[in-house]
C-alpha cells in the first residue's frame, strides 16, 4: 500500500461545491488510515523498545565479559609477579625448586589462556546473535514492505484493522520462530 491516502472521487454539486457525502466518506477513509498508521507506529515503537532493551542487555553482558577479561589479565599479571618472586627466591635454593616453580607458572598461564579463549568464544557468539538480530529486523522490514504492497493492491475494500495486542504478539511469535 502506498503512503498516500486513498483518493476518493469528489463530485461537484450544482453550485460549485463538493457533495457533503463524498467529503464525509473521504474524511472517514483518511481518519481510518491515520488510525491504522498510528497503530502500526505504536507497534513498531514497542518492538523497537523491546529490541533496544535486548541490545542494552547484550551490551551489559559484553561489558561483563570485558571486566572478566580485565580481571583475568590482572590475575595473569599477578601470577607473573609471583613467578618472578619465586624465581628470585629459587636462585638461592636448590635447582629442583626452580623447576617446580616454572612448571606451576606454566600450568597457571595455560589455564588463564584457556579461560581467555572461552571468553573470546562467548564474545563471538554474542556477535553472531547480534548478526541474527539484524537479519531478523531486516526480514521483518521486508515482510512489512510486502504486506504494505499487497494491501495497496486491494484498495477496493480496506482491510479490518488488527487489534494491536494480537498483531504485536503474532509478529513477535513469527520473529522468534524464523531463523535468519
Amino acid at each position: 500500500m502506498s503512503d498516500r491516502p486513498e483518493r476518493a472521487e469528489l463530485r461537484r454539486t450544482w453550485l460549485r461545491g463538493y457533495r457533503a457525502s463524498d467529503v464525509e466518506i473521504a474524511l472517514a477513509r483518511s481518519s481510518l488510515q491515520q488510525e491504522r498508521l498510528q497503530l502500526e507506529l505504536d507497534a513498531f515503537r514497542q518492538r523497537t523498545q523491546a529490541m533496544q532493551t535486548e541490545i542494552d542487555d547484550l551490551h551489559g553482558r559484553i561489558e561483563g565479559f570485558r571486566s572478566r577479561e580485565a580481571e583475568l589479565d590482572g590475575a595473569l599479571a599477578e601470577l607473573r609477579r609471583q613467578h618472578e618472586t619465586l624465581r628470585r627466591e629459587a636462585e638461592t635454593r636448590q635447582q629442583a625448586l626452580i623447576a617446580e616453580a616454572e612448571r606451576k607458572a606454566a600450568g597457571l598461564r595455560t589455564e588463564a589462556l584457556r579461560e581467555l579463549g572461552e571468553v573470546q568464544e562467548q564474545v563471538e557468539e554474542l556477535l553472531g546473535l547480534r548478526t541474527r538480530l539484524v537479519r531478523a529486523l531486516r526480514s521483518a522490514g521486508e515482510q512489512i514492505d510486502r504486506t504494505l504492497e499487497s494491501v495497496g493492491t486491494h484498495e477496493t475494500e480496506p482491510p479490518p484493522l488488527p487489534r494491536p495486542a494480537e498483531d504485536l504478539a503474532d509478529r513477535l511469535s513469527r520473529l522468534t520462530r524464523e531463523d535468519p
